[in-house]
């Protein structure tokens, strides 16, 4: 090739890179340093509410913890960070030389305890919820009240203003479940769910080889041979399951005041990957039935990837439910519609997506990628040396990753049309 020729021909590979790729080019994407490297970086995360923190090392064996820029003083040990389901607040346990905090968005609280146990948000995020133990006993701090409990086997669930607790424990060789410290329900093996929007704890119960469905002492369901999978909605108003019958078919059971009666979904060989929608009685799994692979929302199915089909999700708002999957190549079907992607989109992974964008975001070991999937072109920021999983942060309308280079953490950010 003539010299002209060919530096003609990388001009025109340098601004395609542009046109793609460049966030300066594409005004797409940015990237914002948050810490500049003085302070060794232990560990960091961006929560699904939009809200970042990272723990640092300014020297051996003393760290500090930042929340969206804001810094702490040095401690000698501190737990990731929990935030309430709105993203206003934020709690965490964090120890000096002498004893354990609990650190807050706007307080510090002294705890004199030997052990650190869990925190809790309501779900309406008006409440904080947390317990530290003594010995065997831990004491569990809700508004206005403390109760002392023994043997907690599960996580602590709350009612929706923090009005009732629950968990599971156990009772010599048997399981029971406790709500509000009052003992009910001694069987083989207690699944704890959720809170009902009406203070009624929702459950399942293993009794020789059965497993039942319940809210409070009503039982919702026929026997059961397994419980695949399970959620509850944030407002307590929708719960699912997946489950596998005695005869050996798997399919879905949907509990919504909607229907007089759990709603039983269709039979399948194996299902998994339950979705449930934020707010209505709409779930989605997947299944596969003779060997075809699906992606069912209610009773509706679509055709997953014949060689491959990547989980459900629901949009943030619920608007949309999207899937990726892979045929002779890849795809993603949005609300029953299929696009081909054409590139390679890992199913495994799963996306953040803006609802009604064309676009869906995902991260590389290096680079925050957001990629139309209409025009295929791909927006990307900095590289660095390691980055997590995006999110999409509906509060302010973006993609948003972090990573970091040599010690240094770097905000991603990917404006979506």
């Amino acid at each position: 090739m003539p010299i002209k020729h060919s530096y003609k021909f990388l001009l025109i590979i340098f601004f395609s890179y542009l046109v793609i790729v460049s966030p300066s080019f594409a005004n797409k994407c940015f990237d914002q340093m948050l810490f500049d490297g003085t302070e060794k970086l232990a560990t960091y995360a961006i929560d699904s509410t939009g809200n970042w923190w990272a723990v640092t090392q300014p020297f051996s064996d003393n760290y500090r913890l930042c929340v969206n820029g804001k810094k702490t003083k040095v401690y000698q040990n501190i737990q990731a960070p929990v935030f309430s389901n709105d993203g206003e607040r934020w709690a965490c346990f964090v120890k000096d030389y002498s004893q354990w905090y609990l650190l807050t968005n706007d307080t510090i609280i002294s705890l004199s305890v030997f052990l650190p146990g869990v925190i809790k948000f309501s779900p309406n995020s008006e409440h904080l919820v947390y317990s530290y133990f003594e010995g065997s006993n831990e004491h569990v701090v809700l508004p206005g009240r403390t109760f002392t409990i023994v043997n907690r086997l599960s996580d602590i669930f709350l009612s929706m203003n923090a009005e009732k607790f629950a968990f599971t424990g156990y009772r010599g060789d048997k399981q029971v479940l406790n709500v509000n410290g009052v003992e009910t329900s001694i069987s083989d093996s207690v699944l704890p769910v959720g809170f009902w929007y009406d203070g009624r704890f929702v459950y399942a119960s293993l009794t020789g080889s059965n497993w039942e469905i319940y809210r409070a002492d009503q039982q919702l369901t026929e026997f059961y041979q397994t419980i695949i999978d399970y959620k509850i909605n944030l407002k307590g108003t929708v719960v699912a399951f997946l489950v596998r019958q005695p005869g050996g078919k798997a399919l879905s059971v949907l509990i919504s005041d909607e229907y007089r009666e759990p709603l039983l979904g269709k039979p399948y060989d194996a299902i998994n990957s339950l979705a449930l929608h934020p707010e209505l009685a709409m779930i989605a799994f997947k299944a596969v039935n003779y060997g075809v692979n699906y992606v069912v929302l209610n009773n509706t199915e679509y055709f997953g990837g014949t060689e491959s089909t990547g989980p459900p999700q629901f949009s943030y708002n619920g608007e949309e439910l999207f899937f990726t999957g892979y045929d002779l190549e890849s795809f993603i079907n949005i609300n029953g519609v299929k696009t081909s992607i054409q590139a390679q989109l890992d199913t495994e992974l799963r996306y953040a997506k803006k609802p009604g964008s064309n676009t869906i975001a995902y991260s590389t070991s290096s680079s925050m990628i957001m990629r139309d999937i209409k025009t295929g072109t791909l927006y990307a920021g900095m590289m660095t040396d390691n980055m997590i999983q995006p999110i999409y942060n509906w509060k302010k309308g973006c993609y948003e990753a972090l990573g970091n280079i040599n010690n240094r953490l770097y905000q991603m950010v990917c404006y979506p049309e």
